[in-house]
């Protein structure tokens, strides 16, 4: 978890380091997404709630301002699957901004949690793209 305490925004990165060139190979929580997002698995999602929509819209221009990897904003009600499968969920819970920074860990990477989940399943290259990202969203 990543603090901007002169904002009181909390990032929670999870998941950042598996990415996919192939065709289809970004599953979604609900099949009308499809339509509002790439099917290739090669970009990074920042995700909330509504209330934090301000944060998310900075979070996704930073990385798409200092990253070569493109970053998709997701801001939905917390019923929507997948919005709160992260720490920052806690932080809603007690009234802050918070977001999820991620590779949409199950939805893109069938080995996810698995003894396949290994450590050459990682872009490195990407995951640092990813970071800079976040580096410029933080600390500007």
């Amino acid at each position: 978890l990543l603090d901007r305490h002169d904002g009181g925004e909390t990032l929670a990165l999870e998941t950042i380091g598996y990415f996919s060139d192939e065709p289809n190979s970004q599953g979604f929580p609900a099949w009308p997404m499809r339509f509002l997002y790439p099917t290739r698995g090669d970009f990074i999602a920042c995700v909330s709630d509504l209330s934090s929509r301000a944060l998310v819209r900075g979070v996704r221009d930073a990385i798409n301002g200092a990253s070569s990897v493109k970053c998709h904003a997701l801001c939905a009600p917390a019923f929507v699957p997948g919005v709160d499968l992260s720490d920052h969920r806690s932080y809603w819970q007690h009234g802050y901004r918070a977001a999820m920074v991620t590779d949409t860990a199950f939805y893109r990477n069938e080995a996810y949690h698995t003894a396949a989940d290994t450590i050459d399943t990682l872009d490195f290259g990407r995951m640092a793209q990813v970071g800079t990202g976040v580096g410029a969203f933080m600390f500007g």
